[in-house]
């Protein structure tokens, strides 16, 4: 078995080696100015998908809650204990020992709380609102609406979630940014039944697990305020780590003119987010675990990757084209004489994943083989995320170094403005 690994444009990549490895540029970044209110009054309701496509599930009560049938309307709370939903021959079935109830497809459920302080909990995690079933082709959809204010509570704390008081900074910006990206999916809702998703692709919102002070205060000293382009919520990305380089993804309609091809990460030449633990990472993998990534990712034949995986193999892995910042854009992996393109990044990072199918934290990675093993190489690589918008330990790393919310926000999006929208 053998392993030939090959890299393109190796003048290009030495030089993003070094940017990677040496300390950054020093970067100055201007506070953003504070534009009109706009126009909306109340702050909305937003429907947040927690399950889709799942078969069973659990559901408890915490406080008054009621549901209607076509037979009746019936009351539930923390007295009737912990329920079972799940598909049972083609029906919605809700049970314990003490309720019962049989629906037939398709089917959608209301959970409505008495009042603000009621809350349910769906598989073991608490959330307040409503909660909405969806029932249809054996299949459970669970959909939370709330206020979005009340929403934010329970992203801000997951999304970043420092506790100490010297972050705070860092955590008001993540509440504005948070309120920015839900804001723009309400307008660009994920499908009709619901607006965003509780975790990848969108925001990780987990209810009212992990909720802290801090970020109940960051969310509550900026309620309604958003980052805006033309005085309306802008499309906005985030990311965990971006390893001292951000990729430069500026909207068609930025006021920035030509964007560069790439960003430091770093103010007064070190970088903002050197304290994660994604900053810098290395890993290993052998020729086997890619061959079982590419069967996951491509379908292939079960009967033809035991043939390889019994007789041999060559595997030659090719970086076809990284973009300005260093990321790899498409790698082309090659088995004996069929080759497999890697060109998103949720691909690039799945077919380098560990051997429990965990992908990569980013695509800003470089490949090395040992001299004298032909079916292991190792992985070096910065970052988490996809490194464009704000860098979540960059901007805790702006915060200690004691930059307000407005630089750190000015810093990471230099074309929108800080609004109050409602």
């Amino acid at each position: 078995m053998e392993i030939n690994i090959t890299q393109r444009c190796r003048t290009l990549l030495l030089l993003i080696l070094a940017a990677l490895f040496a300390a950054g540029c020093a970067s100055k970044a201007t506070n953003v100015p504070e534009a009109s209110a706009a126009a909306a009054a109340n702050s909305p309701d937003i429907r947040v998908c927690l399950d889709d496509g799942v078969q069973d599930a659990t559901l408890s009560f915490n406080g008054d809650y009621h549901f209607q049938t076509e037979e009746a309307r019936y009351g539930l709370n923390n007295s009737i204990d912990e329920l079972q939903v799940m598909s049972q021959d083609g029906n919605l079935v809700i049970k314990n020992s003490k309720r019962f109830f049989q629906l037939s497809p398709p089917q959608t459920l209301r959970f409505i709380p008495k009042n603000s302080k009621s809350s349910f909990i769906w598989n073991k995690i608490a959330y307040n609102g409503e909660l909405t079933l969806h029932f249809e082709n054996d299949q459970l959809l669970a959909v939370n609406k709330l206020p979005l204010e009340d929403y934010l509570a329970g992203v801000v704390a997951n999304e970043i979630p420092f506790t100490q008081n010297e972050y705070e900074e860092a955590i008001i910006a993540q509440a504005i940014v948070s309120r920015s990206y839900a804001l723009y999916r309400l307008d660009h809702p994920v499908n009709t039944l619901y607006d965003i998703h509780m975790d990848k692709p969108d925001q990780v919102y987990k209810g009212l697990e992990n909720n802290s002070s801090l970020s109940n205060k960051a969310v509550s000293g900026t309620q309604g305020v958003i980052l805006a382009r033309l005085n309306q919520p802008a499309e906005i990305k985030f990311h965990s780590t971006s390893g001292g380089v951000l990729e430069v993804d500026t909207p068609s309609d930025s006021t920035l003119g030509t964007p560069p091809d790439y960003s430091p990460d770093s103010v007064d030449g070190i970088d903002n987010d050197k304290d994660s633990p994604f900053y810098r990472w290395s890993e290993n993998r052998n020729v086997d675990t890619i061959l079982n990534n590419l069967q996951r990712l491509f379908s292939l034949d079960p009967a033809m990757v035991q043939r390889w995986l019994e007789n041999g193999f060559l595997l030659d892995i090719s970086i076809t084209s990284r973009k300005p910042s260093g990321r790899i854009e498409q790698a082309t992996v090659t088995i004996d004489n069929r080759s497999f393109t890697l060109d998103t990044d949720e691909k690039i990072c799945a077919a380098f994943a560990d051997e429990s199918g965990k992908p990569l934290p980013s695509t800003l990675f470089f490949i090395k083989q040992p001299p004298k093993d032909t079916e292991k190489f190792y992985i070096l690589g910065a970052g988490a995320g996809h490194g464009k918008g704000m860098s979540q330990w960059g901007a805790a790393g702006l915060a200690l170094k004691g930059y307000d919310h407005r630089y750190i926000l000015g810093f990471y999006y230099p074309d929108l403005t800080i609004t109050k929208y409602y």
